[in-house]
């Protein structure tokens, strides 16, 4: 059976896998939006009122592209905290950064709008906050802050069974070298070149694992990683049934699968206000 080319189209949370291996079974099912259930505490409703009225003055006022905006949160009293937590939630998106100080992130239910916290090495909270863009602004900055070039190797050093991977592996060096910031993503499909399991190997272990790792829950699972190129992500599609359907690597500084849209921005400001209607 010939394989069938899966390409990645859209911009931001709006991309999707389009195509279907016909060997292989779809997702049924996605995330969707689900109201938050709030709590019947009227302090607790007050002073998440307050709270809500300063996300949604951030939120209404951010567009793509420009710098996140960030509300502090660490010292936010018991009942406001429990009040995030259950108006929050947990949206699409997950990740997690590891370093000194380890950071995660977890979109809330309104798209574009993130729960990020810092946290001290023994595992404790150390800053929390509320952060409005279309991703944490820790995804572009820590991703590849230690990240350095890497040196094409030798032909006759390759060691047996390597066949496609050093094409690929200089193909991919060359668009990030050449890179700004900004650029159209460059994405190689794997699953569309004949690759041995020694290539795989291969490429992984030149590529190595960065510190980012997110998540992105739809139609299926993606799982998004950086690596110790400098913009270079891997980047695979699981359906529903956790069999791997799509496996790229794209050059870019953030992959849109995993960011917000303007228009999931503004979405989200309208289900904000709906939410202070009814429950404020």
């Amino acid at each position: 059976m010939n394989p069938i080319a899966i390409p990645v189209v859209g911009a931001g949370r709006s991309v999707a896998v389009e195509g279907s291996p016909g060997y292989l079974p779809l997702p049924e099912e996605m995330a969707t939006y689900a109201g938050p259930s709030l709590p019947d505490d009227p302090e607790m409703l007050r002073r998440g009122g307050q709270l809500l009225a300063a996300i949604e003055q951030e939120m209404a006022a951010y567009r793509v592209g420009d710098p996140n905006r960030t509300l502090d949160i660490t010292d936010v009293d018991d009942l406001g905290r429990r009040f995030l937590d259950e108006a929050l939630g947990k949206g699409e998106v997950g990740i997690r950064y590891r370093g000194d100080t380890p950071i995660r992130a977890e979109e809330s239910i309104f798209a574009g709008l993130w729960r990020v916290q810092y946290l001290r090495e023994d595992g404790s909270l150390l800053r929390d906050t509320l952060e409005v863009g279309d991703i944490p602004r820790m995804a572009r900055e820590m991703a590849f802050a230690t990240a350095a070039d890497v040196a094409l190797p030798d032909a006759g050093a390759l060691p047996p069974g390597i066949g496609n991977a050093p094409h690929v592996l200089a193909e991919l060096v060359a668009r990030v070298r050449a890179f700004q910031p900004g650029d159209a993503s460059h994405v190689v499909n794997l699953s569309l070149l004949p690759m041995s399991p020694e290539d795989f190997s291969w490429l992984g272990g030149m590529l190595g694992e960065g510190p980012l790792a997110i998540v992105s829950r739809g139609y299926g699972t993606c799982r998004i990683r950086s690596t110790r190129l400098r913009y270079m992500w891997w980047v695979q599609y699981y359906n529903s049934s956790d069999l791997l359907i799509l496996n790229t690597l794209e050059v870019t500084d953030v992959p849109l699968v995993a960011c917000a849209a303007q228009e999931d921005v503004e979405d989200s400001v309208a289900r904000i206000r709906e939410v202070g209607e009814v429950y404020m």
